[in-house]
């Protein structure tokens, strides 16, 4: 049982009341004051349970309205996100009703237009595709072509620099021949 503030203050009131009228006995005053003071003890003590009963009440309740929130705040985007969908699927019904005359409408000839209409849009993601798969491939084969004449470029360059050393070195040109024909040569040279 809970206790108000003005039901504590009016326990202790009595208590000092009792204390004034009681003879001054100092023995019985001593008691009485260490009786009072335990009942104050214990009148503490339960105050501070009280106390700590409320703030947990309190923060159980503050939990209890985040998570209420955050329930709330999903429903509520599940619920925008079902009324877009039955938006989006009521103006596809509208569409599909305005396209077909009121006494020619069967179940198999809405399946058809709908068919129809999703193999347009295939058809329509499927251009797109190519088209940015054509783009792609243009790109990359003139970066590969650029690459491939860097290439031959530089090896041509480096053709014509082997050519040029092979040509102002006539001792290179020894060392290219075979070991017979310099033999033969060297031959040549000391004979005549």
């Amino acid at each position: 049982m809970a206790l108000g503030p003005h039901t504590v203050q009016n326990s202790h009131r009595e208590q000092n009341n009792m204390l004034k009228h009681e003879p001054a006995n100092s023995f019985d005053a001593n008691s009485r004051l260490s009786r009072a003071l335990e009942e104050a003890k214990r009148e503490l003590a339960r105050q501070k349970c009280i106390n700590q009963e409320i703030l947990n009440s309190k923060k159980e309740a503050q939990e209890e309205l985040d998570q209420t929130t955050l329930q709330l705040g999903q429903e509520k985007s599940l619920k925008l996100m079902h009324t877009k969908r039955s938006r989006s699927m009521h103006k596809e019904l509208d569409r599909l009703k305005r396209s077909c005359n009121q006494d020619d409408v069967s179940s198999s000839r809405i399946a058809a237009i709908q068919s129809n209409c999703l193999r347009e849009k295939k058809k329509t993601v499927l251009r797109e595709d190519f088209e940015e798969l054509k783009v792609a491939h243009i790109v990359t084969q003139a970066k590969l072509s650029k690459e491939l004449q860097f290439e031959k470029d530089k090896s041509a360059a480096l053709q014509r620099e082997v050519e040029q050393l092979r040509r102002s070195s006539p001792s290179s040109q020894m060392k290219r021949q075979s070991p017979k024909i310099q033999w033969t040569r060297a031959v040549q040279l000391i004979v005549f």
